[in-house]
């Protein structure tokens, strides 16, 4: 996951899950390198988004994330978890299926919903990736413990033949499932007009 993200995304979240570092240990969490990860470290301190502290209980500097929001990184995906455990129970309880399903289902309803609201709020993108990647970190986490593994081995085949596909291809399969998608909402919009 932190080979596509970009250098400052890199530093900021390693920041975020462990607190303050040292030089060498955010080099090693990061991958960057030396000259890079000096260059964004003396970029991000420039913005405010990052400070240089000394530890008196530790030897050295560290970095240490200086963000008004980072306690929210840490609290929206556990409120996200407990509503998700809310709703997945009634809903396994109500439709009669597995409470794993349930669980997914109902994270994965609320997380749409908590990004519709937080673009609405005008959240930077930054920002709500961040949410993303903590929320769905903390689920796999969680599955990784229950020993519960979600694709089947089709699923998976799907997703290596998309890891694998060429530039064009992509385009060819971001067409067909847009096409798909409005498919899909054009019935249930034309559904819910006949409801009315």
């Amino acid at each position: 996951m932190l080979k596509r993200m970009r250098a400052d995304e890199k530093i900021k979240l390693a920041l975020l899950e462990h607190g303050e570092l040292r030089f060498g240990d955010l080099e090693k969490i990061t991958g960057l390198s030396p000259p890079t990860l000096s260059k964004w470290l003396k970029k991000l301190e420039k913005e405010g988004k990052v400070i240089r502290v000394i530890i008196p209980t530790k030897d050295g500097v560290y970095y240490k994330l200086l963000d008004p929001k980072t306690h929210l990184f840490n609290l929206l995906p556990y409120w996200v978890l407990k509503k998700g455990l809310k709703l997945g129970g009634h809903l396994a309880e109500k439709y009669k299926i597995d409470d794993v399903s349930a669980f997914l289902f109902a994270v994965g309803f609320i997380y749409t919903g908590l990004l519709q609201y937080l673009k609405e709020r005008g959240e930077s993108e930054e920002f709500i990736f961040i949410i993303f990647f903590k929320i769905f970190d903390k689920i796999v986490t969680i599955l990784d413990k229950m020993g519960e593994k979600i694709f089947d081995d089709e699923f998976k085949k799907e997703i290596n033949e998309i890891l694998e596909s060429r530039p064009e291809e992509i385009e060819q399969l971001k067409k067909e499932i847009d096409s798909e998608v409005r498919e899909f909402f054009q019935h249930i919009l034309k559904k819910n007009k006949d409801k009315k």
